[in-house]
């Protein structure tokens, strides 16, 4: 999935840096305030030996996509006076070719993933490229913090992430500067604004893809259900090693 001039898009979005750049702060000052406040309340642990773990956990992944999702909303809506969901890529494709960019998108993962395991094989450990740390210990295993999980995780993380990341950031960027720094960018937001640093590099890589994905197909959706695919194989086998169903 190369990304090369064929992928600058055609008409520049009814919005601009000036949008972009408020939504940008409000998010990342919103982020920094909620990542500290986990850290000086050690929420993870209070999280881990509550009885009500699930709900907390689903609570506080509901504020950081509200986080992404609100000052996006406020801000074109006063903008424009409408939520252009169109424009933010919210378009349909034939179930084919939405198809064949996911199998596309989901080559080039696993390319990644040989060509990572590889090199971590050789180096035996590169900054950024560490392992993710589990969400199952904030859910739990019981059915229902399994749902919640991939309710929140694998449903509604993936459809905001990527109109504001792709729809939004990256069109954005992408009428105002050369294809690949727009993509870059994007990206190193999208890896950022998920704080886990120990894996940056591997988020920064996946949004690449991702981006790679709506330049070519104009469209959010093979980037929403390859993000859903992803997202869901992960938390899986989080699940399955959790529960000792695998031992690795």
């Amino acid at each position: 999935m190369e990304i090369t001039a064929t992928t600058k898009l055609k008409k520049s979005p009814p919005w601009g840096m000036r949008e972009m750049g408020h939504v940008v702060a409000i998010i990342a000052v919103s982020l920094v305030f909620l990542n500290l406040a986990a850290i000086v309340f050690d929420l993870g642990e209070v999280i881990k030996t509550s009885s009500n773990r699930s709900l907390i956990t689903l609570g506080l992944f509901l504020l950081q996509e509200a986080i992404f999702l609100i000052p996006l909303y406020l801000v074109l809506r006063e903008k424009l006076g409408y939520f252009p969901a169109k424009e933010l890529g919210l378009v349909a494709l034939p179930w084919k070719k939405t198809l064949l960019w996911v199998f596309k998108a989901l080559g080039l993962i696993v390319i990644f993933n040989i060509g990572l395991t590889q090199l971590l094989n050789w180096t035996g450990e590169l900054p950024g490229f560490g392992s993710q740390e589990s969400h199952v210990p904030l859910f739990g295993t019981n059915p229902l913090d399994i749902a919640l999980a991939f309710l929140v995780l694998v449903v509604i993380a993936p459809v905001i992430e990527e109109i504001i990341f792709r729809g939004f950031i990256l069109q954005t960027l992408n009428v105002k500067t050369k294809t690949w720094i727009a993509s870059l960018g994007a990206a190193l937001f999208f890896g950022v604004a998920h704080f886990e640093f120990q894996v940056l590099g591997v988020l920064t890589l996946i949004g690449l893809i991702l981006n790679g994905l709506f330049l070519r197909s104009r469209s959010l959706i093979p980037s929403i259900i390859f993000h859903m695919l992803n997202n869901g194989l992960a938390l899986t086998l989080e699940i399955l090693i959790s529960t000792g169903k695998i031992v690795l």
